[in-house]
């Protein structure tokens, strides 16, 4: 090794193509994990879809329970209301009857 400079594999150069070549790796390594990220975004992405459908089908039978309930409630309150009037009737006296 001369020590005039005139020899292209100095120290220096060696060291320059060292971090060269690190920074090529960790620039490989962020395009890997880029390109991992992505795959996993797209992953949570489509299970997101999937539960938004889970969702509007609950909420579609919740409304519709609450109106299948709601008119079962009807039902049940006229029900109640005839039932009271037969009840009523019941506990007068017949006018035809006389004791």
């Amino acid at each position: 090794m001369t020590s005039d400079g005139s020899n292209p594999r100095t120290f220096g150069n060696v060291l320059g193509m060292l971090q060269l070549a690190a920074i090529l790796l960790q620039f490989a390594g962020l395009i890997w994990l880029g390109g991992r990220w992505s795959a996993e975004m797209n992953a949570t992405a489509e299970r997101v879809r999937e539960l938004q459908g889970i969702v509007g089908d609950l909420a579609k039978s919740q409304a519709q329970g609450a109106i299948i309930d709601a008119t079962q409630g009807a039902r049940l309150e006229t029900l109640a209301k005839r039932l009271d009037e037969v009840v009523a009737r019941l506990d007068r006296p017949d006018p035809r009857r006389t004791p």
